[in-house]
């Protein structure tokens, strides 16, 4: 039996939708070589060939183009800039509040035949703060594994973060003028209020001799005597009450008067991190130690312990840290006396307890933990979350680990291989949300 045409037609459509591929497939392959011609594989290679000679190489944008020069040699450049030994730099040396700081550094080493450096540094902040330095002797190179510098009013974290480069003794004068117009005061103790926010202007300026061994990559020993002169004014800050109008001399110990300091310090550090500038594994631990002797009386006479204990614990890989640290601080006064309210060790700001003011709270005593997780994008930008938590207070009966403030928040940090260039971090804590722009590592 015959099929009719339109079934035929019907049939042939099906056959189309069906089966495609099998009625108009077509051998896509290289014809099979013949005598004289190319093989299988040299078409191929030709065909590849002629393919990338048409492909126009992708272009990176305007922000994919300065990151990569800046991972490169940006970074390198900027921080290496100099002109007949005057560099430019960014004060870290400033008070916590002082807001950007720009500065010079000028730096001459081997003056003479036997090692003489000098130095000398300035610094001044869009909110009027001043800082001048000059050191003059062997000093401790760009390499040294701690630095005591002056502490009567700066905070007690004592120790650098640069990397060691060579052992040996290092002696040299250490003179030092701050003036901080606008430093914030709360009130002393662990339940002062926001609300009493007051500012006072604090000058100081310190006449020491400084010496030390550093032992090896790992170990070093410094001793640093020295002179310190220190007054306090009322503040430029017109936004605040004046510290003087709402605190007196026993609420604040030293707002009355501030008398001249001899200080005698002592540190020892332990150094195993891979990079201290900018560790991923490994750790340190700090001891330092000072004595403050007033010249003209005996009311304000104090010792100051403290250690620094860090640790860094690289997770799967070095592109990933945990980093920790363990803080405390404790000032001891003779009997009868006490310590001045503006030489205590405080909490709050970019250095400690990011959520909160600077120098929300000060106290003789400090016990504080931070906890970061730090992830390296690329090898000129960092991303870390933070968590922090601590307390200050008078009497060594409180140290407990009860009753503790405690701040989150998140940040992103440029470096090189070998040191944090600049951080922002985002603080959260019981009283808001604080915002910091540093040029200085947290830890």
């Amino acid at each position: 039996m015959k099929l009719q045409a339109p079934k035929l037609l019907v049939l042939f459509l099906a056959g189309l939708l069906i089966f495609p591929t099998a009625l108009f497939a077509q051998d896509t392959s290289p014809p099979p070589p013949n005598e004289g011609e190319l093989s299988r594989e040299e078409l191929w290679a030709k065909l590849r060939a002629e393919k990338r000679s048409r492909v126009e190489p992708g272009k990176l944008s305007g922000f994919e183009s300065g990151m990569l020069w800046l991972e490169t040699k940006g970074l390198k450049q900027i921080l290496n800039f100099n002109y007949r030994g005057l560099y430019t730099r960014f004060n870290n040396n400033m008070s916590t509040g002082s807001g950007f700081a720009p500065g010079l550094r000028y730096w001459q080493p081997d003056r003479l035949a036997a090692r003489f450096d000098l130095e000398a540094t300035a610094a001044w902040s869009f909110r009027g703060y001043q800082s001048y330095g000059l050191q003059f002797g062997q000093i401790q190179r760009k390499g040294k594994i701690f630095s005591l510098e002056p502490v009567g009013t700066g905070p007690a974290f004592q120790f650098d973060e640069m990397e060691p480069k060579e052992a040996g003794f290092f002696v040299y004068g250490d003179l030092n003028y701050r003036y901080f117009p606008q430093e914030d005061f709360f009130g002393i103790g662990p339940h002062s209020l926001e609300e009493n926010r007051t500012d006072y202007k604090l000058e100081d300026m310190s006449y020491d001799a400084v010496a030390g061994w550093q032992i090896n990559r790992w170990l070093g020993a410094g001793i640093r005597v020295g002179y310190l002169q220190v007054n306090t004014d009322p503040g430029t800050d017109k936004r605040f009450p004046d510290t003087h109008d709402l605190f007196t001399d026993e609420s604040a110990p030293g707002l009355a008067e501030q008398p001249d300091f001899l200080d005698v310090s002592g540190a020892v550090m332990l150094d195993y991190r891979d990079r201290p500038g900018n560790p991923h594994k490994g750790g340190m631990i700090g001891v330092y130690f000072s004595r403050f002797d007033e010249r003209a009386g005996s009311r304000y006479e104090f010792n100051r312990l403290a250690v620094d204990i860090r640790q860094f614990i690289p997770v799967f890989s070095e592109q990933r840290t945990v980093a920790l640290q363990l803080y405390g601080s404790a000032d001891s006064p003779d009997a009868g006396a006490q310590v001045p309210f503006y030489m205590m060790p405080t909490l709050g700001g970019s250095e400690s307890l990011r959520g909160f003011r600077e120098f929300r709270f000060r106290d003789k005593r400090v016990l504080y933990f931070s906890s970061e997780y730090r992830w390296d994008a690329s090898p000129a930008i960092e991303f870390a979350a933070f968590y922090d938590t601590g307390k200050v207070f008078g009497d060594r009966s409180e140290f407990r680990f009860e009753h503790m403030e405690k701040s989150f928040g998140g940040g992103l940090r440029l470096k090189t291989p070998k040191a944090v260039v600049m951080r922002f971090d985002v603080g959260r804590s019981r009283e808001g949300t604080r915002f910091f722009f540093k040029f200085s590592p947290a830890f």
